[in-house]
């Protein structure tokens, strides 16, 4: 049994060229979508340019998309899946799988359909499930986080092995956009009440970057449909950490790329903001907690108002 393992935030960068590693590890990578037809195929691209010398399997889940990305997807696969050794995006906005030399790590990419839209937990289940790698990680196809941060992480699994499970961190460390201070005091909110149940040090449990290994995958029991997907992933590693994972902890470099009114059109279509779902969460709970005490001193007032 491998003892509990902290790692600590990595130090001065290297650059991706000195860590162009090959291995024979296949990398998975889920990408839940709703309503992103503006962003996945750039999305795509940026993932295939990323760990260059890894295998990779691309599962993209369009959960009941209505923007076009449902078409987009059957368009650009009509036979299911596709492979090469590069993702391109030609100037129509469909992709170009494109060669490489004979030993090149091979990308190859599938779209799988809800007929309905469920959830980001249901897509994020959906893509797990049909992923066969040694190693996963979850992104998001809205352009907010770079893949280039995938390097650090997968070092720490597949090179070094010194974690099996490497969470992200939008707040922790490197400098960073400056974020709105709702959405900002709602992750750190949710991130603190998370540390305290379950005794950890996490500081942005709602962070979509969580890679682990196949092993990690396998023994999770996911049954969310929505965002809180996010902490049943996070409480069931948790609780397996005590006995024998090892986890990580790294930042995020994030690139919030929507402008405001591109936010306004994906709430309009229903689509929920990232950011924006944790100060939801918040508000829906004081809600509770100040109908629950209005109706107590409802309470209270007619009983001293009684004779």
């Amino acid at each position: 049994m491998r003892p509990a393992r902290k790692i600590a935030a990595a130090g001065a960068d290297i650059s991706y060229e000195r860590r162009a590693w090959r291995t024979s590890m296949l990398l998975s990578i889920i990408i839940p979508t709703l309503n992103e037809r503006a962003t996945l195929p750039a999305m795509l691209s940026r993932v295939s340019c990323v760990l260059t010398g890894v295998a990779k399997e691309i599962v993209i889940v369009d959960d009941g998309s209505r923007d076009g990305t449902r078409e987009w997807l059957a368009r650009n696969f009509p036979h299911g899946k596709r492979s090469g050794a590069r993702i391109d995006v030609d100037g129509a906005g469909d992709l170009a799988f494109a060669g490489g030399a004979a030993d090149a790590a091979q990308i190859t990419a599938w779209p799988l359909y809800h007929e309905r839209t469920r959830g980001k937990g249901a897509g994020v289940r959906s893509g797990l499930a049909a992923s066969s790698g040694e190693v996963v990680v979850i992104q998001d196809a809205d352009l907010e986080y770079d893949p280039q941060d995938w390097v650090s992480m997968f070092e720490l699994i597949a090179v070094r092995a010194v974690a099996d499970v490497v969470y992200g961190s939008r707040f922790y460390g490197r400098p960073h956009r400056s974020l709105y201070f709702h959405h900002y005091l709602g992750n750190r909110t949710i991130s603190l009440l998370f540390n305290a149940l379950y005794n950890q040090t996490l500081s942005d449990i709602e962070a979509c970057y969580k890679m682990m290994t196949r092993e990690v995958k396998e023994s999770l029991l996911l049954t969310c449909d929505d965002f809180g997907i996010e902490i049943e992933i996070s409480a069931q590693i948790a609780r397996a950490q005590v006995a024998h994972l090892r986890a990580g902890h790294l930042l995020l470099r994030t690139h919030l790329q929507r402008r405001k009114e591109d936010q306004v059109e994906r709430r309009r279509q229903g689509a929920l903001v990232p950011d924006q779902v944790p100060v939801r969460r918040m508000k829906r709970l004081c809600r509770r907690a100040s109908g629950g005490l209005q109706h107590r001193l409802h309470h209270e007032v007619r009983g001293k108002e009684a004779p």
